[in-house]
């Protein structure tokens, strides 16, 4: 057998065990790009010395010159009659074919030269060196950097610190695209180490000589680079790393021999070496993004169950607070029922309700706010408490008080206190209230109202007759918790409660007065008569005075039922609103 089947053999039982040594798709990859390459170089080497001569022919060896000489002389032809002569002893007795007498005579042994012996072939070579060390060489390399030890450091400096001592590079650099910016390409190897603070570890391949190889994947050398401004960076060959259909970086190839670049079979195998490193080094960054999705996931899977730790945690926790919360709202219901019980005879629900809800209010102490006061005091009640029996005036008083205290609470009122005969109550506190000035004059006017109903019931009863008298006044007042560290009371005072207090003496007996301040806000919905001023004790000018004769239109905080008619035809010297 030939030696090309021996090398041949040997070559794909290389590559066979390399695959089930090292196992992995690199080697696999290597045996369908390298190994065909060599086979290739080694066939070409067989047929013909010429093989590195790339071309649509081979041209053939030159035939050899003719013989020099006198042509050869015809052997004599036998006369007739004679037998041909016999061989001499030792010699074969085959018969000789006859030679025609014009056919020129052979020459003699000694006379004809033989031609030369053709040279044998060169061996086939990748940068200086055999096919197959060279191939052995390069299956080592891609299987340690696919093995345990090409994992430890990053894949471009162990590419760099086996490869460019095997290609004879003296300085090489790999630089990939930037992920975040691929415009730009980054310094990730350098060859040898100490160079790297020399190189340029940034810059932009746009419009530079190197564009066509990260667009196009093509060899760039300085010999077939075109002419104008230089690469960004200093390089004699540029080897694209291919990573399926797309270039991921460059191979920087800076100082080696020029003329073992400039070969044909060398650059081809540069290209091929490019795509294996380019593979690699794309798996790596996958591997590596993959890497980081699963740290990403996994801290989210902790994240998760934290929160689901914490959320076991809270339900327990909430669980615990439910039952708590619900034990303390029982007893706050109890609390809150013993004190509308106690105190609902004499707090408005709204007072007892702002309690409850912020227990800290009830301190010492209070706030400015705008309200409208009301008294409502009785005319007549001493004589009247002369000729009845005790038992009786308290409960002529306590049939007055319920009548009065619930329309004022309908209105949205807050009863602040009974003073003997008298009743106080606020309008716009503690909880300030839409229209509090037209609900104050119409709560006063349902007042009278419901006391001509309570006079026909006393008069059916035989019991004697009251009338009241009502002043309203509005303005700032400070409202609050007022009194000692153990008695507390929910009252307003100031100049504006003392106004209200002595125009409600000034009114007659079934009259309501309202001060300007007060008839200034209620707009059309009352008819108002406007009296003498009066003069008040600490005023030094007389207080303007209204009295409120009737409504003057229909409301949307009571029924019609509660009030007074509207009147078809306007009362005599009255007005709607407040007019001068």
């Amino acid at each position: 057998m030939s030696p090309l089947f021996f090398g041949l053999a040997f070559l794909a039982w290389f590559g066979i065990m390399s695959a089930l040594l090292w196992g992995s798709w690199l080697v696999l990859l290597l045996l369908w790009t390298i190994l065909p390459l060599g086979m290739l170089f080694a066939w070409q080497a067989a047929e013909s010395p010429d093989f590195l001569k790339f071309g649509p022919f081979r041209p053939h060896p030159p035939a050899p010159p003719p013989a020099s000489g006198p042509p050869p002389r015809a052997a004599p032809a036998p006369s007739p009659g004679t037998s041909p002569a016999l061989p001499p002893p030792g010699t074969s007795s085959r018969p000789v074919k006859a030679v025609p007498a014009t056919a020129p005579l052979p020459r003699s042994p000694e006379t004809v030269s033989p031609p030369p012996a053709p040279l044998p072939p060169p061996p086939p070579e990748l940068f200086g060196q055999p096919i197959a060390p060279f191939l052995e060489s390069m299956i080592r390399i891609l299987a340690t950097l696919t093995g345990p030890e090409g994992q430890e450091t990053p894949a471009e400096e162990k590419v760099l610190e086996m490869l460019c001592p095997a290609l004879g590079i003296q300085q090489g650099q790999v630089y990939l695209l930037d992920p975040a910016k691929p415009e730009f390409l980054e310094l990730k190897g350098c060859h040898p180490k100490q160079e790297w603070n020399a190189k340029r570890v940034r810059f932009e391949w746009k419009d530079t000589q190197l564009e066509r190889l990260v667009d196009h994947g093509e060899i760039f050398s300085t010999s077939s680079a075109r002419r104008g401004e230089p690469p960004p960076i200093s390089v004699m060959c540029g080897i694209p790393l291919i990573d399926g259909d797309r270039v991921v970086g460059l191979l920087a190839i800076e100082t080696a021999p020029p003329l073992m670049f400039q070969k044909a079979e060398n650059q081809m195998a540069l290209f091929l070496i490019g795509q294996v490193l380019g593979r690699l080094i794309g798996e790596r960054q996958r591997a590596g993004g993959l890497l980081a999705e699963a740290y990403t996931l996994k801290q989210k899977v902790d994240h998760l169950e934290q929160t689901k730790r914490k959320l076991e945690n809270t339900t327990e926790f909430l669980d615990r607070e439910y039952d708590r919360q619900y034990f303390e709202k029982v007893g706050i219901e109890k609390d809150r029922a013993q004190l509308f019980e106690s105190f609902q005879k004499f707090l408005s629900p709204l007072v007892i309700d702002r309690i409850i809800a912020d227990p800290n209010s009830l301190q010492l102490g209070g706030s400015k706010q705008q309200v409208t006061v009301m008294f409502a005091d009785v005319r007549g009640f001493t004589p009247l408490s002369e000729r009845l029996d005790p038992s009786q005036v308290v409960a002529l008083l306590n049939e007055y008080f319920s009548a009065m205290t619930e329309i004022i609470l309908r209105f949205q009122g807050t009863l602040d206190k009974y003073i003997g005969d008298e009743i106080m109550a606020l309008f716009g506190a503690p909880l300030a209230v839409s229209e509090a000035e037209p609900r104050a004059v119409f709560c006063a006017m349902a007042m009278m109202k419901r006391l001509e109903t309570l006079k026909g019931h006393w008069r059916e009863r035989g019991l004697p007759e009251i009338d009241i008298g009502i002043g309203l006044n509005t303005g700032d007042v400070t409202v609050g918790f007022i009194g000692s560290e153990k008695i507390l009371s929910y009252t307003a005072i100031g100049d504006t409660v003392n106004i209200a207090n002595r125009i409600c003496s000034n009114a007659r007996p079934g009259k309501i007065l309202i001060s300007r301040e007060t008839a200034a806000r209620l707009g059309e919905t009352a008819w108002l008569k406007k009296l003498d001023p009066i003069p008040l004790k600490g005023k030094a000018r007389p207080v303007d005075i209204y009295q409120v004769v009737a409504p003057a239109c229909l409301t949307t905080f009571a029924p019609s039922g509660d009030l007074p008619a509207v009147p078809p035809v306007p009362p005599e010297k009255a007005t709607v609103g407040l007019k001068d």
